[in-house]
């Protein structure tokens, strides 16, 4: 941030891999966990791997037991009856006739509306590549991470599709607090705009922005009109809903555009492109002039020993010194040790067995040992922790940390009777953050600029803004 005019216009997160859980045969669909509670969001409650793998018991056990009987429907229809869990009944088919198919594909494969395979020659015929792309660290100064070629790519070829989500622009603005309270009323002064703009395509003139999802398309960088050699197009994709583009811009077409995704853009070619080569595109005159104007009006930070959490998250294995040990030794004022922590149920402690004495008047409660529920490491449960003691057992360091609530969902927060004091965490449950508004992307003068479409792109029916 003190030498380097482009800190804060590019995200610090990275290299977040996928791995699979299973062998995943050719020409099946890749599923990832959205968590618990997305779905639910949308459609009420919804089953999850555990309620599913108690529903794959419950098949499995009727089969075996009643597979030989002529009343098997009336038989499954009172054993479904009588499971409690909403979320397990959900998982569980309603003909008895589906049992063996859900018995052999597993009950959450057989809730899927369709297969989730298709033919290699499908694929063949309708896919496009995926892997021509690798991300590495970028030539172009200031650029951080680029997108590099796997293969030698033939001029005129797709280098990648990229669907796009459409974001309404005034949705980036961001706004200084007056207050804590989360009210429409309490915006202060402009702040300028989210990240979250430098990786998304739009016009000056139009109000609505689209960022592309596809593997390592985001880490395309600007090449200038001399050192492009890849163009953006309107995919002809059969996914595609190219209509849209012909419709003007009111709030009928704003409300479907916003509210689904159907537009595809295919990075393209322009000249060979060698193996290892940077693939590079135009951003546009807009986005070149926006970003000269701030390499001359930029002005060194100051640092302040500010260092980002991710140089200290590289060790997994590193000591996270306790709130004494930082007494002497701190952090950088930018970071804060934070915990992933799911807290048992109101009704349950950390063994999974009821309190008895918790409504016991007086009664003080003992501190919580940390948990490893499936979901604990979602985002959600991340929460800034003041790291206690540590101690040395069986060869590993487990922690004791007091849980704050600081920047975590209403839904998450422990209350006042709650026992904030976690034991026998382990270190791959603790990492550094930033302290809110701390890390670069929060500079006051960090370059903010949409990608620019080509002109003959865009439809004129879309410039809607001034």
């Amino acid at each position: 941030r003190n030498i380097d005019p482009g800190a804060g216009a590019m995200t610090e997160y990275y290299n977040y891999a996928y791995t699979a859980n299973d062998d995943i045969p050719a020409g099946m669909e890749i599923f990832v966990d959205y968590g618990i509670h997305y779905f639910e969001h949308y459609f009420g409650p919804t089953p999850s791997k555990t309620q599913y793998d108690i529903a794959d018991t419950i098949v499995r056990s009727f089969v075996e037991k009643f597979s030989d009987n002529d009343d098997q429907q009336l038989r499954w229809d009172v054993t479904k009856e009588s499971v409690d869990d909403i979320r397990v009944k959900m998982a569980l088919p309603d003909n008895v006739a589906e049992l063996p198919q859900a018995l052999r594909d597993g009950t959450a494969m057989h809730m899927l509306p369709t297969s989730p395979y298709r033919s290699l020659k499908e694929l063949e015929e309708y896919g496009q590549c995926m892997d021509n792309l690798e991300a590495g660290q970028s030539t172009i100064p200031q650029a951080g991470r680029g997108a590099f070629a796997t293969r030698s790519l033939k001029k005129g070829s797709v280098i990648a599709p990229a669907p796009l989500l459409p974001i309404d622009y005034e949705l980036l603005r961001m706004f200084k607090l007056k207050s804590s309270e989360g009210s429409e009323n309490n915006r202060g002064a402009e702040q300028g705009w989210q990240l979250l703009l430098n990786y998304c395509f739009g016009h000056p003139k139009s109000s609505i922005l689209f960022f592309p999802y596809s593997t390592v398309v985001n880490f395309i960088n600007h090449g200038g009109e001399k050192k492009y050699n890849a163009k953006v197009r309107w995919s002809k994709s059969l996914s595609t809903k190219l209509e849209w583009l012909d419709e003007p811009l009111g709030s009928d077409t704003i409300a479907k555009i916003l509210n689904a995704t159907g537009l595809v853009l295919d990075i393209v070619a322009t000249r060979d492109i060698m193996l290892g080569e940077e693939v590079l595109i135009d951003y546009g005159r807009s986005w070149e002039d926006a970003w000269n104007q701030h390499l001359q009006q930029w002005e060194p930070e100051t640092t302040d020993g500010f260092q980002t959490a991710l140089s200290f998250n590289e060790d997994k294995s590193s000591v996270v010194r306790t709130f004494i040990e930082q007494g002497e030794n701190p952090y950088p004022k930018s970071i804060e040790t934070s915990c992933f922590y799911a807290p048992p149920s109101n009704d349950e402690d950390d063994d999974g067995k009821e309190d008895d004495d918790k409504n016991i008047p007086g009664k003080k409660k003992s501190p919580k040992k940390w948990n490893k529920p499936r979901y604990t490491f979602e985002n959600e449960y991340l929460r800034p922790c003041v790291i206690l003691s540590r101690q040395r057992r069986n060869g590993y360091d487990l922690y004791s940390a007091y849980m704050m609530n600081d920047n975590v969902a209403v839904s998450h927060m422990l209350n006042e009777e709650e026992q904030k004091i976690v034991t026998h965490i382990p270190r791959y449950a603790i990492i550094f953050t930033e302290k809110p508004y701390k890390s670069n992307q929060h500079l006051k003068k960090t370059f903010r600029k949409e990608m620019g479409f080509p002109d003959d792109m865009w439809p004129s029916n879309w410039m809607d803004m001034e």
